[in-house]
């Protein structure tokens, strides 16, 4: 409990252009559903996104504080497939994992204090667009991470 004060606390020092955050599926990792009976899912791995994990290590070292939200439902995250577990494996420093249990993430960002976010849901990123009109103190930037990928001959 005392950690998760304390995560909290650093979150509402770090607001004002020094949390950055991003979405997990098909933005840090490629990956999809492999199945999904109602109570388990299982994500399948489909490659890394290089430039978005080497722009999170960046912004890590520059001091910004560096979030992973997902829309997954954290009740079923399966521990070999979950959000938590792949950013271990890639040994990723990040200041926290939340979840919007299939709601828009546009609201979550706000409360986190994002100031950029990277997320490849075209649907997200108007969800954020409209949620800024609503809340004028909201500034935060929204990045499109397919736009980061250079052309490969």
């Amino acid at each position: 409990m005392r950690d998760l004060l304390d995560k909290m606390k650093k979150l509402n020092e770090n607001k004002n252009g020094k949390v950055v955050t991003f979405d997990f599926d098909n933005t840090i990792v490629k990956s999809y559903e492999d199945s999904n009976d109602g109570s388990e899912t299982i994500y399948q791995f489909g490659g890394l996104n290089k430039q978005i994990i080497a722009r999170m290590k960046k912004f890590k070292q520059s001091g910004a504080t560096v979030l992973v939200v997902t829309s997954r439902h954290q009740h079923l995250e399966v521990p070999e497939s979950s959000v938590q577990a792949m950013i271990g494996q890639l040994k990723l420093d990040v200041d926290g994992i939340f979840y919007t249990n299939g709601e828009k993430k546009a609201q979550k960002l706000y409360e986190l204090g994002s100031s950029l976010h990277y997320d490849d849901d075209p649907k997200e990123r108007e969800a954020i667009e409209a949620y800024k009109k609503l809340h004028k103190d909201f500034k935060i930037v929204v990045k499109d991470p397919e736009e980061l990928i250079r052309d490969i001959k």
